[in-house]
């Protein structure tokens, strides 16, 4: 018995991820990134209102990294986890945890339960990722990646125009809490549509799909750094001895996360040594400029706009959009064609830093509402050119009984890149939470143009 079902040869005359073969599949991987979508930007644009409705905005940035921490290490272990014991049965338990985590968020009494809910959330976004992205390379052939990739952006693009608008509309009708309860409702028929495309699909049984013990204490290393860093937050902005204890435990937390991801990131990822470690060190810069402004825009935007949390979540609009706009670019016969994945790194850093200016300038009130969002739509058009590049160049270069691990490097320097703007732009929050202003804001931004023009100069070295 095959360990898979043979997927289409390299040469196939198949052009759609929706023909015959495969259009079951594609409609269910899709429901679930939908139902994964709708979750995220429900969440961004709810959780200033959660933070002020709980008398929790010292724990705002404890809140969006907490999920990063516990991604962490799910995406260690679920990397090898999938090449051994298959992709079917790896997103089984993630949808599984994922609903638990939304039933522990509706019902949060405090903004620490909420926290808590968001580190399950992370275990579960950790077990689906890598599951779905194996699918993706064991399932379809090479040329279809792009598309099916492309087709994942598109799925964000309805949650990212509609879902901030009914974000605040369940709120103001039902409460903030059925927020987190109304995905429940896509959950089972997401998970009945792909069931039928997963039969079949068996592990690659890789001879190094177990963890080692040194990558799982890496991790946890990394976990407890990001955990340490995120939940010392309110100290900050406790005046006297307090205060100096969260100095010091940010600061030993950041350099403990600095040395545990040079252990669980692939050797030369950090130096961006040409080829598959600069794939894995572009995903860490890219989830570093990006974070630092989206992240932080819909509370900028509470903050120095007075927005709701509709408005505010226009933001995540522009971003899923453009995001799927660009996306859908690099999946075209133009841009495959005419420019190697090198160029594409750089043409997608260099969108990233142009689309900053509009935040940047929105924040220290040189521009408008309007003009400063319209502003922010490169930076989305550049994350959809950059992911799934680097996506399917990493999967190019791996063999079949490690792709789980390919997928999980990508995915884990994405989380720790992350992690990085999160949990000094969140430290920063809790410090200043009593006295925010667009500076702060403007400063983070600034930080991340920094990395998107450092991505510029090194984008050459994804090629082999």
């Amino acid at each position: 018995m095959p360990l898979a079902p043979p997927a289409p040869a390299a040469g196939s005359t198949s052009a759609s991820p929706w023909d015959h073969a495969h259009r079951r599949l594609t409609a269910g991987i899709l429901g679930l990134v939908v139902l994964g979508a709708f979750e995220n930007r429900a969440v961004l644009s709810i959780l200033p209102t959660i933070a002020d409705a709980l008398d929790g905005l010292g724990w705002y940035g404890a809140a969006n990294a907490a999920a990063t921490a516990t991604l962490t290490l799910a995406t260690v272990v679920a990397g090898r986890w999938t090449d051994r014991v298959g992709a079917a049965r790896v997103l089984r338990v993630g949808l599984t945890v994922f609903l638990g985590a939304q039933l522990l968020a509706a019902v949060a009494p405090t903004m620490v339960v909420l926290v808590a809910s968001r580190a399950v959330s992370g275990v579960a976004e950790g077990l689906l990722d890598i599951a779905l992205t194996v699918v993706v390379a064991r399932s379809y052939p090479e040329h279809l990646r792009p598309k099916v990739f492309a087709a994942f952006a598109a799925a964000w693009l309805l949650p990212s125009l509609l879902g901030p608008a009914l974000t605040g509309l369940i709120d103001h009708v039902a409460g903030w809490r059925w927020v987190f309860a109304a995905p429940l409702v896509l959950a089972l028929p997401a998970w009945l549509a792909v069931r039928p495309g997963l039969r079949g699909l068996a592990p690659a049984g890789g001879s190094q799909a177990r963890t080692s013990p040194a990558m799982l204490r890496a991790a946890l290393t990394v976990a407890a750094a990001l955990a340490a860093v995120t939940s010392v937050g309110p100290w900050l902005n406790v005046p006297g001895p307090l205060r100096t204890i969260g100095y010091a435990v940010s600061a030993v937390g950041l350099l403990a996360l600095a040395a545990g991801a040079a252990s669980v990131l692939p050797a030369g990822s950090l130096t961006l040594r040409r080829g598959a470690p600069a794939l894995v060190g572009m995903r860490l810069l890219v989830s570093m400029a990006f974070p630092g402004v989206g992240t932080f825009l819909p509370l900028m935007l509470a903050i120095t706009q007075g927005a709701g949390p509709a408005l505010a979540g226009v933001s995540l609009s522009v971003t899923g959009s453009m995001w799927a706009l660009g996306s859908w670019l690099q999946s075209t016969a133009l841009l495959q064609s005419r420019m190697d994945s090198g160029q594409r790194v750089r043409l997608g850093f260099l969108l990233i830093a142009l689309g900053a200016v509009g935040p940047f300038a929105l924040a220290l009130g040189w521009l408008a509402l309007v003009p400063g969002l319209v502003g922010w739509a490169p930076c989305g058009v550049g994350m959809g050119i950059l992911s799934p590049t680097l996506t399917t160049a990493a999967l190019a270069l791996a063999e079949r009984s490690e792709e789980g691990q390919v997928s999980s490097a990508q995915v884990l320097a994405g989380t720790l890149g992350y992690a990085v703007p999160t949990a000094v732009g969140g430290a920063l929050v809790a410090r200043f939470a009593d006295h925010l202003t667009g500076s702060l804001f403007a400063g983070l931004i600034g930080m991340s143009v920094v990395v998107a023009l450092a991505g510029v100069a090194f984008a050459g070295r994804v090629r082999p």
